[in-house]
């Protein structure tokens, strides 16, 4: 009986510590995706982040802002922040192009969006370019 039981428990730790899928190590698609974007610095000091959307929160129907996650090519999370599009004056040709490759992006898409940071860290978002979508 005792072996049975040790059995039974040495099966049970070995299903219940198999790692769950989120913390599996990522694979090399967000590598590939920084390869293809290049470097993330820019002669003019403002900030590239380049990765794959993980999550986008459009609000602009509310006069609200957009917020995108990315993956880096490290795998670390950025997060970017594009503003209202409600502005006075309106929104430049080039904002508005910005916000076109926003809104058609989708969740695991590779991307490079640049801009200044915040002092919360994210990037305000003023140039957006999607090489999934182009």
């Amino acid at each position: 009986m005792r072996v049975v039981l040790n059995l039974l428990f040495l099966t049970a730790g070995a299903v219940s510590c198999t790692p769950a899928l989120d913390l599996q190590p990522h694979d090399d698609q967000y590598e590939v995706c920084g390869r293809r974007a290049g470097p993330e610095r820019r002669l003019d000091g403002s900030e590239d982040f380049i990765g794959k959307i993980r999550q986008v929160i459009d609000a602009t129907q509310v006069d609200g802002p957009v917020q995108i996650v990315v993956v880096d090519p490290r795998g670390d999370l950025k997060k970017l922040y594009f503003g209202s599009l409600y502005t006075r004056p309106g929104p430049s040709e080039q904002r508005l192009e910005a916000y076109r490759a926003i809104a058609s992006s989708k969740i695991g898409d590779c991307v490079r969006a640049g801009g200044s940071v915040m002092s919360d860290g994210k990037l305000s978002v003023e140039t957006f370019v999607n090489y999934d979508r182009l």
